[in-house]
């Protein structure tokens, strides 16, 4: 309550709420992470000086398929901040990178989210038939293999050839829609 008062006039008074302003901040090492990562450790931390009593803090989310926290996490009495896991889901989905928001929040603070970006890992594995073959009319098969299950779409794969004077490889093949491989001849080169 505030007073106003001057000699002669009768004084005035109003009253003022001051609710708190209390804050959670979220940090992590990084903000990229690779889905095959396994995880990273967050830290959550109360923006009070009173920090007496334990401060339950709940925790989100917003994309799921590509990283997961727990429901809630506890501030311990006494301490102003908790760490806790972020884990990373490595999908086998040719997705690209994944914008995910982990989400704070606690009654009577004004909650934080931390912007985190998932990067995909999928691969490509090569297999030769043979290792060794004559440069003189020789020849073996090759396969080269994705690692995501979404192959609705054809994809065209680069090869390389250390040494084309010895053997003779395509310089890129197509793996089919709705195929994991595709086979290859190389050749050897006289």
């Amino acid at each position: 309550t505030v007073t106003a008062s001057a000699a002669g006039y009768e004084p005035a008074a109003a009253s003022i709420d001051v609710t708190d302003y209390e804050t959670l901040t979220l940090t992590t090492g990084d903000t990229n992470y690779a889905e095959n990562g396994g995880g990273t450790i967050a830290t959550v931390t109360r923006g009070n000086s009173d920090i007496d009593l334990e401060l339950v803090v709940d925790l989100a989310s917003d994309e799921t398929t590509a990283a997961t926290v727990p429901s809630q996490v506890a501030i311990p009495a006494g301490q102003a901040s908790t760490t806790f896991p972020i884990t990373f889901i490595d999908d086998d989905l040719l997705d690209g990178p994944q914008p995910v928001q982990v989400i704070a929040s606690a009654g009577g603070y004004v909650g934080d989210a931390r912007g985190l970006t998932v990067t995909d890992h999928e691969t490509l594995t090569l297999t030769i038939d043979e290792a060794f073959i004559s440069e003189d009319g020789g020849t073996t098969g090759a396969t080269v293999s994705r690692s995501n299950t979404d192959t609705g779409l054809p994809l065209t794969v680069h090869l390389a050839n250390s040494d084309p004077g010895e053997a003779d490889a395509p310089t890129s093949v197509v793996i089919p829609a709705g195929a994991s491989s595709v086979s290859f001849w190389i050749d050897g080169v006289d």
